[in-house]
């Protein structure tokens, strides 16, 4: 199960890579895949601002990827498995302490979940990608929770 952590920790690598500003709206726009008008309304801004940011976002993340990453295009060297053995050495991954890959069964289903992320486009197969990670959305209001959480964290940075 090893294999499962290592393109996890390089997506959330890959989002270090981005400007706050950036980051928030590719997790917003993409990831979690609210409208335009949506994530302008959480994040406080314009949706031209919005617009700007969301599309910097993608062609970064998109070029990176579609320039190295073996899931996303196979022509590329860059490969989960040859990353395994660099990553226990420097303490990255632990099989005794599995951080992203919680059970068997997400580990079973992975080469179903790649088939799938092949089928799409360059730009949709990375954020596919990104929102192939189990994450826990709460239920009720999330655009408002989103939008409190954010102003709480990020005062200064988001609306710029």
């Amino acid at each position: 199960m090893p294999l499962h952590e290592v393109p996890v920790g390089c997506i959330l690598a890959i989002l270090q890579c981005l400007t706050v500003n950036l980051r928030v709206a590719y997790i917003i726009g993409e990831v979690l895949e609210f409208t335009h008008k949506e994530a302008a309304y959480i994040l406080n801004l314009s949706p031209v601002t919005y617009r700007k940011q969301i599309s910097r976002a993608k062609q970064l993340v998109t070029h990176f990827m579609t320039s190295n990453c073996g899931l996303i295009a196979a022509s590329n060297d860059c490969r989960c498995h040859k990353r395994v053995s660099q990553a226990s050495k420097l303490g990255r991954v632990n099989k005794e302490r599995l951080l992203f890959t919680t059970s068997h069964t997400e580990a079973n289903e992975f080469p179903e979940v790649l088939e799938q992320i092949r089928k799409l486009e360059y730009a949709q197969r990375t954020a596919a990608l990104f929102r192939a990670q189990n994450l826990v959305v709460q239920n009720g209001d999330f655009s408002g929770w989103l939008q409190k959480l954010l102003s709480q964290h990020y005062k200064t940075d988001i609306a710029e």
